[in-house]
């Protein structure tokens, strides 16, 4: 077997220690001005992002405000008084195809006010006369 020659051994220096390391970066410029830039980084992340996909900071926004609302959703202390009417499949099945009669549509306007609508409002277009109205079967 040969000799091991123990001046080799300690020819090479040895590798810091992990105390001495951490001191060293603690110590350091570097690690005095983390925090700075980090957020500088960070608004530098933002800026860019704001420039080249201004649609991500309104899709972060909504997301997180929907996020908000699932977890603490906003209590509303009185119920709405507001009523949405809609015509269904039932109610073209009882009253018959679409466009209604304006007189029908009459009779549900009598109902709602009797029933104490304050405001009606429809959301459709009446673009032509009621070919089904008294004057205009007798023309």
């Amino acid at each position: 077997m040969g000799s091991v020659n123990f001046v080799d051994l300690h020819c090479y220096p040895l590798p810091p220690s992990p105390s001495k390391i951490r001191l060293f970066f603690m110590n350091s410029l570097f690690a005095k001005q983390l925090p700075t830039l980090f957020s500088l980084l960070t608004l530098l992340l933002l800026i860019s992002a704001l420039f080249l996909a201004p649609n991500s900071i309104a899709l972060l926004r909504n997301a997180s405000l929907d996020t908000l609302q699932r977890l603490s959703p906003r209590q509303v202390e009185t119920p709405a008084p507001i009523q949405v009417i809609t015509i269904d499949e039932e109610s073209l099945r009882s009253q018959g195809q679409w466009p209604w009669p304006r007189s029908t549509i009459a009779a549900i306007v009598n109902r709602l006010t009797a029933m104490g609508a304050a405001i009606i409002a429809f959301d459709m277009v009446f673009p032509e006369r009621d070919r089904t109205a008294p004057d205009a079967i007798f023309r």
